[in-house]
């Protein structure tokens, strides 16, 4: 490859794969989207909650503003972002949720103050909105896999906490980096698994 020919940007990026070693991502791709989906998540069960779930997501999102959302492929985690904010991160340890506490049922709320931690300000930096609304009782929750049936026992609760956020996160300009890396592949991959988006 001809380093000299590529822009700042994309000489960066072909430099960084080069020295970390890593495989480039064919964001275009189902065959991208399905490897990282199962390295991530290689309990076929825990895998078919967690498409679930992000199908719903997305379903939500887009409802909510269809041109303020954006999914992301990457090596070793997905990400769904609604304005500026991140919604949803997967990794292959737990998925990462931003969640309005007020709107969480009692029992769901204690059970999660068991196992997540509290959101952490500096993930927030892009959201002004969200990070500087003392109305906004938000928590960026961790859910282990061996914690899966949270997500599965309590999909609808955990998409009202979401979907109640954003609409104010919608409100920001979606960041060009992730216009730029918009993922069709992990789109193509969740509407072979039941998404269905207008």
């Amino acid at each position: 490859m001809d380093i000299a020919a590529l822009d700042n940007f994309d000489c960066l990026l072909q430099l960084l794969s080069m020295i970390t070693n890593r495989t480039t991502i064919d964001r275009e791709s189902i065959e991208s989207a399905a490897s990282v989906f199962e390295r991530l998540v290689p309990n076929s069960k825990d895998r078919l909650i967690t498409v679930e779930y992000l199908s719903r997501l997305i379903g939500e999102a887009d409802n909510v503003d269809n041109s303020f959302w954006g999914v992301t492929l990457f090596q070793d985690i997905i990400v769904l972002s609604v304005g500026a904010v991140y919604f949803f991160r997967l990794s292959s340890e737990y998925i990462e949720l931003l969640l309005e506490e007020s709107v969480l049922e009692y029992d769901l709320k204690k059970r999660l103050h068991q196992i997540l931690k509290d959101c952490n300000e500096k993930e927030y930096w892009q959201a002004p909105q969200l990070k500087n609304n003392k109305n906004i009782d938000k928590i960026w929750a961790r859910i282990p896999f061996d914690e899966i049936s949270l997500l599965e026992e309590n999909s609808n609760n955990l998409l009202k906490s979401q979907i109640s956020l954003m609409d104010r996160a919608s409100d920001a300009v979606l960041h060009h980096t992730v216009k730029k890396s918009f993922s069709h592949g992990i789109i193509k991959y969740l509407t072979k698994n039941g998404l269905q988006l207008d």
